[in-house]
């Protein structure tokens, strides 16, 4: 459980290396309330020269959460985006 404090979850995925998406290829993403059916359903493809993609985020919403797929890219690494919330990639 997150402390009440914390309004927003941001998740990402690096390509390793040089790699880029490209090669990855389409990426589903499912968002399911604990064991039941699937609520959000997202896929992103169309990612080319990505080496880092911000797949969503949940954020807080009166007492609940919500979430939203983003579906960003970058053509730098990790250290780029994540410095701009904060985390330091070492």
């Amino acid at each position: 459980m997150l402390p009440r404090d914390v309004r927003r979850v941001v998740i990402a995925a690096s390509a390793g290396g040089t790699s880029t998406f490209a090669a990855v290829g389409p990426i589903e993403i499912d968002v399911a309330p604990f064991q039941a059916t699937s609520f959000v359903r997202s896929v992103l493809d169309a990612a080319t020269v990505e080496r880092v993609l911000l797949l969503g985020t949940f954020y807080r919403h009166g007492a609940g959460w919500k979430f939203r797929t983003e579906g960003q890219g970058y053509e730098f690494d990790l250290a780029g985006p994540a410095g701009s919330y904060a985390v330091e990639v070492a």
